[in-house]
């Protein structure tokens, strides 16, 4: 389906040939006139298919496939190192190897449309496929195994990589809060197979006005997303870090980035900025939603975030976080080992302020 929609896009020409051809093989009146010109593949008239719609919907079901496939070059995997008496690599950073791959081949069939790279990719986070970790290092342009240090020229960088990461991780926030959730994500979200992550609330402790019971459950639905988010956007700042040193280091000599930034030092930072501010606000918005009115709700009708009964302040949770601007800004300057580098610096002061 996604062949035959690139087809469409780019005018059908390979798609009319290869009728035209077989036109004439089997009726020898010569094709490109015939009711099949505008059938694809599949048989579905190309005008009046509806690509996209039926790509999400085939997804979810070669999930079981998929993951088992994942599991299998794992067990090879670990099977050649006993022979040869290798370390073996984590299973965790295979299956995420894993991921990264299939994203790699939906890019490479998907790429002419953004929306349709975007919506595909996201249907696969949703059906559990590949996991927001898996959606940033592709993003990122990690092709390999060698995370952080991965592909150092930046080439593979996506242009909206900020964009469908940050869509990557509301949609694991989503999953991860659910209460109709399978027992957890298996993608490398953070989550384990044994986890039950639904929806957290708290029966009133042992004080009657169940304040000390909603700021616990507080706590544990901040916890659970942590586990989640925190990895990502410590892994984003060491990424972003040093795909920056290497820029740096590859235009230390050239005049002209002396006087001006590379569009791909532009990218990094600038989407590195939108990027976790925009996951600050779905860890925000998370804690805010639907279950938290049944959490905070004591028998009087209003409460007051600054009194002694209800003491709950999400963004100051954000605040001591890995999400909190500082934890970035201490990533991003770790990044520098020493070096002089003014961006970077100027990177970590802006994240402070986030």
């Amino acid at each position: 389906a996604v062949a035959n929609a690139r087809d469409r896009a780019s005018g059908g020409m390979d798609v009319d040939e290869n009728r035209e051809g077989s036109a004439m093989d089997e009726g020898g009146n010569g094709g490109g006139t015939g009711d099949n010109d505008n059938v694809g593949e599949s048989g579905v008239a190309l005008e009046s298919a509806d690509v996209l719609t039926d790509i999400c919907d085939v997804v979810g079901r070669y999930r079981p496939v998929v993951l088992a496939t994942l599991a299998r070059d794992v067990q090879v995997h670990e099977e050649n190192m006993d022979l040869r008496g290798e370390v073996k690599k984590d299973e965790g950073d295979m299956l995420l190897m894993g991921e990264v791959y299939i994203l790699r081949q939906v890019e490479g069939m998907a790429s002419y449309s953004a929306i349709m790279l975007e919506s595909i990719v996201n249907r696969m986070i949703r059906n559990r496929i590949v996991g927001g970790m898996a959606v940033l290092r592709w993003g990122l342009g990690e092709r390999g195994g060698g995370g952080v240090n991965d592909g150092d020229d930046g080439s593979a960088v996506l242009p909206r990589w900020h964009a469908l990461s940050s869509a990557a991780v509301q949609i694991g926030i989503e999953i991860a809060l659910s209460d109709s959730g399978s027992g957890g994500d298996p993608t490398g979200s953070g989550f384990g197979a044994g986890d039950d992550i639904g929806m957290i609330i708290d029966g009133g402790g042992d004080d009657a006005d169940g304040t000390d019971g909603a700021s616990s459950a507080l706590s544990r639905r901040m916890k659970k997303i942590m586990t989640y988010v925190g990895p990502i956007v410590q892994h984003t700042a060491q990424r972003v870090c040093h795909l920056l040193v290497k820029a740096h280091e590859r235009h230390s000599d050239d005049i002209k980035y002396k006087k001006k930034l590379s569009p791909l030092q532009v990218d990094l930072v600038e989407g590195m900025k939108q990027f976790i501010s925009s996951v600050q606000h779905h860890v925000i918005a998370a804690m805010g939603k639907e279950d938290l009115s049944i959490i905070m709700a004591p028998s009087v009708g209003t409460f007051d975030l600054g009194s002694s009964t209800i003491s709950v302040d999400i963004e100051c949770m954000v605040a001591k976080s890995e999400l909190s601007g500082a934890s970035i800004a201490s990533a991003c300057r770790t990044a520098l080992e020493g070096r002089d580098i003014a961006l970077i610096e100027t990177l970590a002061r802006s994240m402070e302020g986030v």
